[in-house]
């Protein structure tokens, strides 16, 4: 092995050696520069460019006459504010959540807001915090049934902080069945409505998170069920590349709302939010959305993250030791939050 890790270094020798004679050397060394300058700009040169580009109007693309966009998680934050966005461009929403007097009052919040506008506004009332069974799946398919679907947003979800061995059984039973066992098993089910749609296409947005990208203690679990949405929702991209179906992950940063109730520069409204993710679908895979986002996003993917999450490590520490309750407490239903302006 001496002999060979020998040889190797004496021909590597003898290659800048033959580039040095040719006069060639610093012109390959450019073009390697220049490359891997172009690897890093790719990114940002591509979104810039999708950013710029003319977008087409969501009702052209996927609009018709009675169809429907279903959302999850529809009462609060994001959810709901997809759900106002849709019905004010002309689509029947169906909100689907686990709280049957909040959905009545966001049924007749949003018909107040599109009174000018014939739209339909369904409920449906599923936990899913618990498992998506068969009935479940039957209760589903009986609210979509003789709907044309356009629409679907797997927006419902949940989070925690603690550290890995104190984090409660529930919560980490909670979290697999919302973030991902609900989104596998709705995803299903609507796209078998959405494959007899002939007229127009359809989107299927999910929302997975900027803690997928990177490595975020205290919420390993949160962070992975966010990487299985991405994962998931673009390799059905794939999948159905050539059906009528657009499908996008939304790699969510700082958005306030009831789960995250605080700000800093990265944070955005969550109108904001959908308005900007709904501009990207059908034109790539994957978006941060919101320019602050994809700000973050860099950010997360640079050398310097390191430094700047040590603050935040430090932090988020602090808050998982305060979470660490007794047994009858962590029975209670409580709001999860993440942890302060650190957090993304």
């Amino acid at each position: 092995s001496t002999q060979s890790t020998w040889g190797s270094n004496m021909v590597i020798k003898e290659l800048l050696a033959f580039l040095q004679d040719l006069h060639i050397f610093p012109l390959v060394c450019a073009i390697i520069g220049l490359a891997i300058l172009l690897i890093y700009l790719w990114l940002p040169l591509k979104t810039l460019f999708i950013y710029l580009k003319p977008k087409e109007d969501i009702w052209t693309r996927y609009g018709s006459k009675d169809c429907w966009a279903i959302i999850t998680g529809a009462t609060d934050g994001i959810g709901l504010a997809y759900s106002h966005l849709l019905a004010r461009k002309g689509f029947n929403v169906l909100l689907i959540a686990r709280n049957i007097p909040k959905l009545e009052k966001r049924r007749e919040e949003i018909l107040d807001a599109c009174k000018k506008s014939p739209i339909d506004v369904g409920i449906l009332a599923i936990d899913f915090g618990k498992p998506f069974d068969k009935n479940t799946a039957t209760l589903l398919s009986n609210a979509i049934k003789g709907k044309e679907i356009a629409f679907l947003v797997n927006n419902v979800g949940t989070s925690y902080t603690y550290s890995f061995e104190d984090a409660p059984f529930s919560y980490l039973q909670g979290i697999i069945y919302t973030n991902i066992h609900s989104a596998v098993f709705v995803t299903r089910t609507i796209i078998q409505a959405m494959l007899t749609r002939k007229t127009k296409k359809c989107g299927v947005i999910g929302m997975s998170s900027i803690t997928s990208q990177n490595c975020w203690v205290y919420k390993s679990i949160y962070g992975a069920s966010k990487s299985f949405m991405a994962s998931f929702l673009k390799s059905l991209a794939v999948e159905y590349k050539y059906s009528s179906i657009d499908f996008l992950a939304c790699i969510i940063g700082p958005v306030t709302t009831n789960m995250y109730p605080f700000t800093n520069f990265f944070s955005v409204s969550a109108a904001t939010a959908a308005q900007s993710h709904l501009q990207y679908l059908g034109q790539v895979q994957e978006t941060y959305g919101p320019w602050k986002h994809f700000l973050l996003g860099l950010l997360v993917h640079s050398p310097f993250f390191y430094f700047l999450s040590k603050k935040a490590i430090q932090e988020m520490k602090e808050l998982a030791k305060t979470r660490v309750k007794s047994a009858n407490e962590m029975k209670a239903e409580q709001p999860l939050y993440f942890s302060r302006d650190y957090l993304f």
